[in-house]
């Protein structure tokens, strides 16, 4: 029998070389996603650090305005007796120095007299309430300005018990002429006259008890702190 006719049977692919390209388009596919999904949480994370930075940055500025309006209220006010103001800074994420913190040194020391000493007091405690919100630190130091201005009055009324004016008269002739003056009898000696310099060295003694010092320099510190 002639095998001209014979029918060839068709050969079959192995399941190995059909299945195998398949598996790893699946593989594929599925890794594409998951490697999207980690590029979107590493952005937020990003993201939301970059506005933990922010905030940081806009809370430190707040405060460095805050600062600096504080601190400038006592020099405005403090006039003269008041020095330059100084600063505590903190850097922020930015590389920039923010004020965090201030203070400004006031003079307490008694002036010449009594009277630029009450002057001088009344400066003090306007320059230590001068900000919108006073620290307390500022509010001692208007407390102890007020003792300030106490002490100054007292001293000057002291002045002004120890010189009293005498009683002095004068009759008038009935032709016009003017009589000769007589003084009245006094029960007591009259008072020795003031002693300028035994004043102001009182008026120290009492200011230093209120400041704690008797250096001619002496100053409170007007602050803001953290």
């Amino acid at each position: 029998m002639s095998d001209a006719g014979a029918v060839t049977p068709a050969r079959t692919v192995g399941p190995s070389s059909s299945t195998t390209p398949v598996g790893q388009s699946a593989a594929s596919a599925r890794a594409r996603p998951e490697g999207g999904q980690a590029d979107a949480v590493e952005r937020r994370r990003q993201v939301q650090e970059e506005q933990v930075i922010q905030n940081e940055i806009k809370t430190l500025a707040a405060r460095d305005r805050e600062v600096r309006a504080h601190e400038q209220a006592h020099v405005t006010v403090g006039g003269q007796y008041a020095g330059a103001a100084t600063y505590q800074f903190e850097r922020g994420p930015n590389g920039v120095n923010y004020a965090v913190g201030g203070e400004v040194q006031i003079s307490t020391s008694e002036e010449a007299t009594p009277e630029a000493t009450l002057r001088k007091a009344q400066v003090i405690r306007r320059a230590a309430l001068a900000p919108a919100e006073p620290s307390p630190q500022d509010r001692r130091v208007a407390a102890m300005a007020t003792q300030m201005e106490g002490a100054a009055r007292a001293e000057m009324a002291r002045e002004a018990r120890s010189v009293e004016p005498s009683e002095e008269g004068s009759a008038a002739e009935p032709d016009g002429t003017k009589g000769i003056a007589e003084t009245s009898p006094r029960a007591e000696s009259p008072a020795a006259p003031a002693d300028p310099a035994a004043n102001r060295e009182r008026l120290e003694r009492q200011l230093s008890s209120l400041f704690g010092s008797s250096d001619k320099s002496r100053g409170s510190l007007l602050s803001l702190h953290v």
